[in-house]
């Protein structure tokens, strides 16, 4: 099953070259790259004329919004399943392998997670010959799950079926929902009939999201976040016990890590989810 890669990108250059280089050494090679780039003209320029000639890339352009990159690469995959990985992520040489193993030999499948690892941790070459894999069934299991964007792949159907990214979610977009898109697209896809599954070994490696040293950025970050999950919350017609428990989660997840010096931070993120705006 030839795999499309839809990738937005802004800002990152050398994090991009990473992700290239990993996907160089991928063992399955049937798989093409859709690049929507929301640079200055000429910026990827020299990054894409280097790795053309390692596998097949689509340079697309867009505004800024990862939405709406999303959705301006859509129409340009070709592959019978789709991924969106972020632009500062990377794969071990085994997890596109093992994306088309369990797609293909699980035909009930629509749209499949796979395991989000920090780039600390990465055991290069893992055996993902032997998968568990856990059906997500209801909207309330999805929610409680990790599901981030760049480890989930669809089959193409599913896409066809749902359509596009809510442009008025995710980072970059015109609003300040800088978040909950790919969750937003999820519930779609359950709602439209489509069979979710997570396995436990293929891998997808990204750095942590918050930097606690830039304290001013992250809380932003972290606020506008949460506005997103507020609007996913609102937009879903999710219950107010469920609103509730999402928004007391961050500051209760950080106190039994003992993660008091990320305390503010996860305050940030529950002003949002209770729609607060914080500057």
């Amino acid at each position: 099953m030839k795999i499309s890669l839809i990738i937005a990108t802004i800002g990152r250059y050398d994090e991009l070259d990473y992700f290239f280089k990993s996907l160089v050494g991928q063992n399955y090679k049937d798989f093409e790259i859709i690049v929507v780039d929301q640079n200055e003209e000429g910026y990827l320029t020299p990054l894409l004329s280097q790795y053309s000639k390692e596998f097949e890339i689509i340079h697309l352009r867009s505004k800024p919004g990862l939405s709406k990159a999303r959705n301006i690469g859509i129409p340009a995959a070709t592959g019978q399943i789709i991924g969106f990985p972020d632009d500062d992520c990377f794969y071990d040489s085994k997890t596109l392998f093992g994306i088309n193993e369990i797609f293909s030999s699980n035909a009930l499948i629509g749209v499949l997670k796979a395991v989000h690892s920090p780039p600390e941790s990465c055991c290069e070459g893992k055996d993902v010959s032997i998968n568990y894999l856990r059906q997500v069934s209801n909207r309330f299991s999805l929610m409680l799950g990790q599901w981030i964007s760049f480890v989930i792949f669809f089959k193409r159907e599913i896409i066809e079926k749902v359509g596009g990214f809510d442009e008025n979610m995710g980072v970059g977009a015109e609003s300040v929902y800088n978040s909950g898109e790919e969750t937003d697209y999820l519930l779609r896809a359950l709602d439209s009939g489509a069979r979710l599954y997570s396995c436990n070994t293929v891998q997808v490696y990204h750095p942590v999201d918050y930097d606690t040293e830039n304290l001013p950025k992250s809380l932003k970050k972290a606020n506008r976040y949460g506005l997103g999950r507020y609007y996913l919350l609102k937009k879903h017609k999710f219950g107010p016990l469920f609103k509730f428990v999402n928004i007391v989660y961050p500051i209760f997840k950080t106190l039994v890590k003992g993660d008091f010096h990320r305390l503010d931070i996860a305050l940030s993120a529950s002003l949002g989810r209770m729609g607060i705006v914080r500057n």
